[in-house]
C-alpha cells in the first residue's frame, strides 16, 4: 500500500476502505475530505521516452573443442571357416547306346487282279490274228491303277508273244513298245503270262501287238475311275420297223328295212272360253268421325 504524499509506509494486516474494499495491487489509499478514505488507482504519467540502446557487447571466444581422442573401434572377429565341399562322385558317365538296326519293310501286299484276258491264235483266212476271250482282234477296256493278266498259255500263241505300244501294229508301224506297267514272264504257248498294271499317266489309247508278226493285235482303249468315264458308248438306235401294209377293210353289212310309221290319232276339239263376269259398282267412301275432345 502506499500513502499519497509522503513515504510509504507497510501498515500491517488488511486495510479497507470505508466501502468495506481491498485495495488492488498499485493502488493508493485516498482521502475523500469526509473523514473517510477510499482505494484508488493513481492516474499513470506519460510514458517516458525509450533510451537509446546500448551496443551490444563483443561476443565472448568460443571455448577450445575438448581434446579427448575417440576410443578405437574394436577389430572384427574373424569369420569361421567354411566347411570343406563334399568330393563330387568320380563314377564316368556311361557310352550312349547306339541306335537299333531299322527294321526290314514289310511286303507289299498283292495287287487286286482286275481280269484275266485269254489270249489265243488263230487264222480267219487273211493271217494269224489274236482272239481275246474268243473275239477276234477285240477292243480292251482297262482302267488305270488296276491290274491286268494276259493269259498266253495256250500252245497256239507259240512264237506270238504280245506287247504293247503307243503305235498302232507296234514295231511293226514305226513305234516302240511300252513298258511302263508292263512285265513278261514265261514263254508264249507254254507258261506265257504278261502283267499290266496301268499307270496313272498312261495314255488314253494303247495297242497290243505280236513282237514277231505285223497285223495280229488290236486296240486298248485306257479309262479313268470316274463315273463319266466308265459310262459305256450309247448304243445305236434300232433300225425302225418296216411299214406294214393295212389290211382290207371289210364291206359294210346291209341295213335293214325300216318299220312302217303308226297313223297319227285325232286331234280332240278346243272347249268354249267363258264369259267375263260383270264387275261390281264401287262403294260409297264412310264419312269422317268426330275429333276426340281434350
Amino acid at each position: 500500500m502506499g500513502y499519497q504524499g509522503k513515504t510509504p509506509v507497510n501498515l500491517p494486516g488488511i486495510v479497507y476502505d470505508k466501502n468495506r474494499s481491498v485495495g488492488a495491487g498499485g493502488s493508493v489509499l485516498t482521502s475523500t475530505g469526509a473523514g473517510g478514505v477510499e482505494w484508488a488507482t493513481p492516474a499513470q504519467g506519460t510514458t517516458g521516452s525509450q533510451g537509446v540502446g546500448g551496443a551490444q557487447g563483443t561476443s565472448g571466444a568460443q571455448g577450445a573443442t575438448g581434446a579427448g581422442t575417440q576410443g578405437a573401434t574394436g577389430t572384427q572377429g574373424s569369420g569361421g571357416t567354411q566347411g570343406t565341399q563334399g568330393l563330387t562322385g568320380s563314377g564316368a558317365q556311361g557310352t550312349t547306346g547306339a541306335q537299333g538296326t531299322t527294321g526290314s519293310q514289310g511286303v507289299e501286299g498283292e495287287l487286286f487282279t482286275a481280269k484275266t484276258y485269254t489270249i489265243t491264235v488263230s487264222d480267219p483266212g487273211a493271217g494269224n490274228r489274236y482272239y481275246v476271250d474268243g473275239v477276234l482282234q477285240d477292243t480292251i477296256y482297262l482302267i488305270k491303277g488296276q491290274k491286268y493278266i494276259f493269259d498266253q498259255t495256250d500252245s497256239s500263241n507259240s512264237t506270238h508273244q504280245i506287247a504293247l505300244s503307243t503305235t498302232s501294229d507296234g514295231t511293226h508301224g514305226g513305234g516302240s513298245a511300252y513298258a511302263s506297267g508292263w512285265t513278261y514272264t514265261g514263254t508264249a504257248g507254254s507258261n506265257g503270262t504278261a502283267t499290266f498294271i496301268v499307270p496313272a499317266n498312261a495314255p488314253g489309247t494303247l495297242y497290243y501287238y505280236c513282237v514277231n508278226h505285223s497285223g495280229m493285235g488290236g486296240t486298248i482303249t485306257i479309262k479313268t475311275l470316274t463315273a463319266d468315264a466308265l459310262q459305256g458308248t450309247q448304243g445305236t438306235q434300232g433300225v425302225d420297223g418296216g411299214f406294214v401294209a393295212q389290211g382290207i377293210q371289210g364291206t359294210q353289212g346291209v341295213q335293214g328295212t325300216q318299220g312302217l310309221q303308226g297313223t297319227q290319232g285325232v286331234q280332240g276339239t278346243q272347249g268354249l272360253q267363258g264369259t267375263q263376269g260383270v264387275q261390281g259398282t264401287t262403294g260409297a267412301q264412310g264419312g269422317t268421325g268426330a275429333q276426340g275432345t281434350r
